[in-house]
């Protein structure tokens, strides 16, 4: 099963489909829980603000789910 999750971010990164999360900045408070949250660390928080980096996301969507504020959405 770990093969496949590799497999999943080798080909994830070359972006022919990386849809990463997108974040409101209006909604965003900074408050990390979705920095916490990511399995592949793919957001941080900077001048309390979340920031993704695409080349990163795998797209799971557990910081969708985790964002108090709901400002974290699917990307397009």
């Amino acid at each position: 099963m770990a093969w496949m999750m590799d497999e999943y971010k080798k080909y994830k990164c070359k972006k022919w489909w990386n849809m990463a999360v997108i974040v409101d900045l209006e909604k965003c408070t900074g408050c990390g829980t979705c920095e916490e949250g990511c399995p592949v660390e793919a957001i941080k928080v900077e001048s309390d603000k979340a920031v993704v980096d695409a080349e990163t996301c795998i797209d799971c969507g557990t910081c969708i789910d985790e964002c108090p504020e709901k400002a974290v959405t699917e990307g397009a």
